[in-house]
């Protein structure tokens, strides 16, 4: 998903949230197979965009989801794979109830995956 998409997404998202809509009819637990089979929340934790993170978290998005049986990445694995790890949404995956213990493939925790 091209970085635009998921900012109109997230613009979309605020705007249904403000006027008291029904965000359910949006599914913000797909995975995209261009996109290695990630969900949104991935695709936003792995940029580190705390603004998606918020609105795809109070719309529902499962904070939990490995949907690539390959990697078998969570979000929080998403925050802490790249060059960068990104603090701000570590915190709030963790305030959402995401896995620390959660097992990416080959069994590596997040807790791993920073301490490379």
């Amino acid at each position: 998903m091209k970085e635009g998409n998921l900012q109109l997404l997230c613009d979309l998202l605020a705007e249904v949230d403000e006027e008291g809509s029904d965000v359910s009819v949006i599914d913000v637990n797909k995975s995209y197979p261009e996109e290695k089979h990630k969900t949104l929340l991935q695709l936003a934790a792995e940029r580190g965009d705390e603004r998606a993170l918020g609105l795809l978290l109070s719309a529902g998005a499962d904070a939990n989801a490995a949907p690539n049986r390959l990697t078998a990445h969570t979000a929080l694995h998403s925050a802490v794979a790249g060059k960068k790890a990104f603090p701000g949404v570590f915190r709030m995956l963790l305030a959402a109830a995401a896995d620390v213990n959660a097992r990416a493939a080959g069994g590596k925790t997040v807790l791993h995956m920073l301490a490379r």
